[in-house]
C-alpha cells in the first residue's frame, strides 16, 4: 500500500509544473491525502512568489536560503495547523486577514498526519 507524505516541501521557481501539482493535490487528482500540508519555499522578499504559492492552497512558505531556526518555526506552524476552507475556486488552510473574516464561509479541521505521528498517534 502506498503512503502518503505528510509534509511536501515545493521550491517555487517558476516552473510550469509547480502550482498546477499544488492545485491536483487540494483537489485530490494527486496523491491520497487532498488535506498534505504543502510548505513552499520561495526567494526572500519575493511578493509575486509568496502570492503565487498561497492561492492554490500552500499550507506555509519558507523563504530561502533556509535556516534552522526559520524551519523549525514552520515545523511548529504545520503541527498546530489552520482550519481549511473550501470554496468554488479555492480549498485550503484558511489564511484569510480578520477583515476577509466577515465573509461567512464553513471552516473545517483536516487530518493533520504529522502531528498524530508525534503525538504516538496510528492509522490502520
Amino acid at each position: 500500500m502506498h503512503k502518503s507524505p505528510d509534509v511536501m516541501l515545493v521550491a517555487f521557481d517558476f516552473h510550469d509544473d509547480v502550482l498546477p501539482l499544488l492545485k491536483k493535490v487540494r483537489n485530490h487528482e494527486f496523491g491520497r491525502n487532498p488535506f498534505t500540508v504543502i510548505s513552499v519555499i520561495i526567494e526572500c522578499d519575493n511578493n509575486q512568489q509568496l502570492e503565487g504559492a498561497m492561492k492554490p492552497g500552500a499550507y506555509d512558505v519558507m523563504t530561502a536560503p533556509l535556516a534552522p531556526p526559520g524551519v523549525m518555526d514552520s515545523l511548529e506552524r504545520i503541527v498546530k495547523r489552520l482550519p481549511f476552507i473550501a470554496m468554488p475556486n479555492y480549498m485550503g488552510p484558511d489564511g484569510r486577514r480578520e477583515e476577509q473574516r466577515k465573509m461567512k464561509v464553513p471552516v473545517f479541521d483536516v487530518l493533520n498526519t504529522l502531528k498524530d505521528k508525534i503525538e504516538g498517534k496510528t492509522y490502520t
